[in-house]
């Protein structure tokens, strides 16, 4: 989307519902062989974190997720899983991801009740492709796109614009 429309600063996909093991998962402590069962596991860009201004406790929101399976938590689950630790730089363990081991790169606020957007963890979905040329193909409808558009851009022109593509796939 940002190469393909000039009015776009930014973009930023989410899946925030039970899609490629979103959702609910078992997890652990990378140190720890017991099994949780745990749920609010969302998978997002890296961008999101900027477009969605989401406050961080700890860590840096510019690049929390920039490796390939991170993941950021709420204060919450850091305090449920890490009591008295600091979580950050620490693995967790779960089947979804391929090699198993996600760190913890961030801690986050725990997000507000009245929020559209609830989550416990977002996995990040640096260097995940779920089938061939999923990242690079308009046809993929499973995520949930978000953008930040320049500053003076006319929204409804842009929208426009973005409907010749959708009526064209």
């Amino acid at each position: 989307m940002a190469n393909d429309f000039s009015e776009v600063e930014m973009v930023g996909r989410l899946i925030p519902y039970d899609w490629y093991d979103a959702g609910s998962n078992q997890v652990r402590r990378g140190d720890d062989p017991t099994n949780l069962f745990e749920q609010g596991f969302v998978y997002g860009d890296p961008e999101l974190l900027e477009i969605l201004e989401i406050p961080m406790i700890v860590g840096n929101r510019k690049n929390a997720l920039d490796e390939p399976n991170s993941v950021i938590i709420t204060q919450r689950k850091a305090d449920k899983l890490f009591p008295g630790e600091d979580a950050v730089g620490k693995t967790l363990f779960s089947m979804i991801m391929k090699k198993g081991l996600i760190k913890i790169t961030g801690i986050i606020q725990n997000r507000p009740a009245n929020s559209h957007l609830q989550f416990d963890y977002m996995l990040t979905l640096t260097e995940r492709e779920f089938w061939n040329g999923e990242q690079t193909s308009w046809c993929c409808s499973n995520y949930n796109p978000y953008i930040k558009v320049k500053e003076g851009v006319d929204i409804a022109l842009l929208e426009e614009k973005m409907d010749i593509i959708r009526d064209n796939i």
